[in-house]
Order: structure tokens, then C-alpha cells, then sequence
């Protein structure tokens, strides 16, 4: 861990910072700082309207999937993912 923000540089290294980059007081585009990010397992780059925008497209695949396919296991898992 370089630094002293407390996050692990491979942490930094996959959201696209220098392992040496203190950002853990920083703010992310999702409004929360990069340590609380990190302490909570969140994306920092995630934002409420990008997510909501993920989750029904998500719904909208899902309900395809149903239509499609005739493999009782797969309509389960949808069923189960859509609500």
C-alpha cells in the first residue's frame, strides 16, 4: 500500500490511478469519497442515473430472455431477476 490514504494500490491500479496517488479524500463522480468507495466495494464511477439506466436494461433483457427461451432453469434465474 503506497501512500497514506489506506487504499491497496491494486485497488487504485484497476480504477486507472497511480498506486502512489493519494485520492482517498478525494470525491468520485458517484459522490462518495475513494476510500469509502473502496471500504464499501462500490464502483467509484458508477453514478445513481448510470445505474438505474444498467438495471433496466438489464430488466429489458431479462424479459427477452423469458420470451425466448424454453429452459426452465433460465426462466427461474429471470424471473427472480426482474422484480
Amino acid at each position: 500500500m503506497s501512500g497514506t490514504d489506506g487504499i491497496p494500490d491494486l485497488w487504485k491500479a484497476n480504477h486507472g490511478f497511480s498506486p502512489t496517488a493519494n485520492i482517498g479524500a478525494t470525491t468520485a463522480p458517484n459522490g462518495y469519497t475513494y476510500l469509502e468507495n473502496y471500504l464499501n466495494g462500490t464502483d467509484p464511477n458508477v453514478t445513481a442515473q448510470r445505474d438505474l439506466h444498467y438495471r433496466t436494461l438489464a430488466a429489458s433483457l431479462s424479459r427477452k430472455l423469458m420470451m425466448r427461451s424454453s429452459n426452465t432453469g433460465l426462466l427461474s434465474v429471470c424471473e427472480a431477476n426482474s422484480g
